[in-house]
């Protein structure tokens, strides 16, 4: 199997509840998980960045196929579409940049951003133009969301 790695970002059409997220991310993960997909997907303000790794055929049958047609989302970007040496995110990981809500459960494999060791354990072998992209995704929301407290 030759690895691929697709990453691109998105507009929400709409507003995302904590429970249409954790719908989301449910669902995203038994899917993906069958295909044999991992990745990373961050969320901040109704901007969606993702990352999907596996089996060429696979990765593009789900973004041409599901993610593309998904009328939740508009102006899809992609960042990056080719060959991956290795997986980078073996787990399929969620990250918002809000805080989550007290009263909503945790979510397996969600991520600090505004932590001291961002990706640093999930992704070890992110190259650094990857690690970049993921910080300046989340560092200008981050700072909005300092700056709201």
């Amino acid at each position: 199997m030759r690895l691929h790695q697709l990453i691109y970002v998105s507009a929400a059409t709409r507003p995302f509840s904590d429970a249409d997220l954790e719908a989301l991310v449910a669902r995203a993960r038994r899917e993906n998980h069958a295909r044999g997909i991992t990745g990373l997907l961050l969320h901040s303000e109704g901007v969606f960045l993702q990352v999907l790794e596996g089996e060429k055929a696979i990765v593009d049958e789900l973004y041409h196929g599901h993610i593309a047609c998904d009328t939740r989302h508009t102006h899809l970007r992609l960042l990056a579409d080719g060959p991956a040496a290795g997986r980078i995110f073996p787990d399929w990981n969620l990250g918002f940049v809000d805080p989550l809500p007290p009263d909503l459960p945790p979510l397996a494999g969600y991520l600090d951003l505004d932590g001291p060791e961002f990706l640093g354990k999930c992704a070890p072998k992110a190259s650094p133009v990857l690690l970049a992209l993921l910080r300046r995704f989340a560092g200008p929301r981050l700072q909005q969301a300092r700056q709201a407290m």
